[in-house]
């Protein structure tokens, strides 16, 4: 189990998504920190050729669950990016796919106007 309290995001140029890094410690028996403060999970937002200028972003560290979203335009046309951590499990969800971060914590997820939510699970950064 996890702990995430703090993130650091930097957008890209031309408000095409962003990169993210997520920090927190490992959670040993009772809740109690085992580690210290570290990277944990890393992801990176991209929605390119939308034209759209980033309307929102948003973070939310819970108790169990930590959640990252990003959108862009705004109305019909408006795009949005999700990205959920249950740190209870170690698992990161991302539209109707679920994945083991202890097999990678590297996440790529992009959309492209209308066309299907794509995301990519890559080997994990030190």
């Amino acid at each position: 189990m996890y702990s995430s309290a703090t993130q650091e995001t930097v957008a890209l140029a031309g408000a095409l998504g962003s990169v993210n890094i997520v920090y927190g410690q490992e959670l040993g028996w009772g809740g109690f920190i085992t580690g210290q403060d570290r990277p944990l999970l890393y992801f990176l937002f991209i929605c390119p050729g939308t034209g759209a200028r980033r309307t929102a972003w948003s973070a939310n560290h819970g108790e169990s669950k930590a959640s990252f979203s990003e959108s862009w335009g705004e109305g019909g046309n408006a795009l949005s990016l999700k990205l959920v951590w249950d740190r209870e499990d170690d698992q990161v969800l991302i539209g109707d796919s679920r994945y083991d971060r202890a097999r990678g914590n590297v996440f790529v997820v992009s959309q492209r106007d209308k066309e299907p939510l794509k995301s990519l699970q890559l080997s994990g950064a030190a």
